[in-house]
């Protein structure tokens, strides 16, 4: 009995083992609840996005969205008027990276906004997209939240469950 390769079955197999020891990376997010994330934040604010820039790092190796917020009420921690997030992901010079999980924010939408802290300490969004939340209004003119942990809420009950978040 003699066994013979067929190319087409070689180059298949050669690939799936390629692939399968190709090193790999993903990210996962973990949900969280809104204690969780409010034990994880510096401070949660309802703000208007006035500026957008995005900048390559110092390194040349990361692309960071500079995110300038004009405070309108702070809802735990410190008051500041304006806090200017940093946030993973932009578009620079042609160049676009997008960060699966990662927050976009657009100039002049209000959103409320869980703001943490990177290890050098400039602000960020802490949950990333968890901590972003839309506020809208519905037709009777409440203020609605969209996406993030406020999804659907309007935003006076999700500042009651804040609070009691606090307790």
């Amino acid at each position: 009995m003699r066994i013979s390769a067929q190319p087409g079955r070689l180059a298949a197999l050669a690939g799936t083992l390629a692939l399968a020891l190709a090193p790999c990376t993903a990210s996962t997010f973990l949900e969280v609840d809104i204690p969780t994330l409010r034990s994880m934040s510096d401070a949660v604010v309802v703000a208007r996005v006035q500026e957008v820039e995005s900048a390559w790092n110092d390194d040349g190796t990361m692309i960071f969205t500079s995110v300038t917020l004009d405070v309108q009420r702070t809802l735990v921690g410190s008051h500041r008027d304006v806090i200017t997030l940093r946030v993973p992901g932009g578009s620079v010079a042609g160049y676009s990276l997008r960060m699966a999980g990662a927050p976009e924010f657009r100039v002049g939408e209000r959103a409320l906004i869980f703001v943490g802290a990177w290890d050098d300490g400039a602000p960020m969004v802490s949950g990333y997209a968890q901590g972003v939340s839309r506020v809208a209004r519905d037709q009777a003119g409440n203020e609605i939240l969209r996406g993030g942990l406020g999804n659907g809420m309007a935003l006076s009950q999700f500042v009651n469950i804040l609070r009691g978040a606090g307790r």
